[in-house]
């Protein structure tokens, strides 16, 4: 009975740690980005809270959250807002290219806007590979791209893994607003790096 209680409280215990690591971050996340003015903050956030959840899959689960986090964030502004800035020009290419197609009524111009649709959904998972790739590689900017895409191509199950969970935490978080705040971000952050570092081996 005594080993019963025992390894309920721990499992309880367990579960309000990880909520507390979960929260902190997130809110360490919306900070900083508003802190980065949100365009600026957002990107060297993001890197920050991946950064630090892979610690946290490698072992190091006692990281000091916040001191940790504004390292990283502080040493990620110039680079990551380059990365971030970079991606985002490409996407909104994509999105214009997708809306400027689809304005035609004609057959051709109807292939070309899907055509841009299925790359809008490689862009999005190339963007989930190279989240966790960046906090494990220091890379050029082009090589984290290409390593991304190379890492999609090679692990579809994975991509198609990480596409589910992220849609399952969305519709929970649709459901429960009231976690958007403590969750929003860090529940998917640490899925995307927990899926990524288990099944893609990464070389140091």
């Amino acid at each position: 009975m005594g080993i019963c209680i025992s390894k309920g409280w721990r499992f309880f215990y367990n579960i309000c740690d990880w909520s507390l690591k979960l929260a902190t971050i997130n809110l360490m996340w919306v900070f900083c980005t508003i802190l980065g003015l949100s365009i600026l903050g957002v990107f060297p956030s993001t890197i920050a809270m991946i950064s630090v959840i892979r610690r946290w899959t490698l072992g190091e689960i006692d990281t000091p959250i916040i001191k940790t986090f504004w390292i990283y964030f502080v040493s990620e502004i110039k680079k990551g807002n380059i990365l971030g800035l970079f991606l985002l020009l490409i996407g909104l290419i994509i999105f214009f290219n997708i809306n400027f197609y689809h304005s035609f009524e004609h057959p051709i111009f109807d292939l070309i806007s899907i055509m841009f649709i299925l790359f809008s959904v490689f862009y999005g998972i190339i963007i989930l590979h190279l989240l966790p790739i960046y906090a494990n590689y220091n890379f050029t900017i082009v090589n984290y791209i290409k390593f991304s895409f190379m890492t999609a191509i090679k692990h579809p199950i994975v991509s198609i893994l990480m596409v589910i969970i992220l849609a399952i935490i969305n519709i929970l978080l649709v459901y429960i607003p009231g976690l958007i705040l403590f969750f929003g971000v860090s529940l998917s952050a640490t899925a995307l790096t927990v899926i990524a570092n288990h099944f893609i081996h990464f070389k140091k």
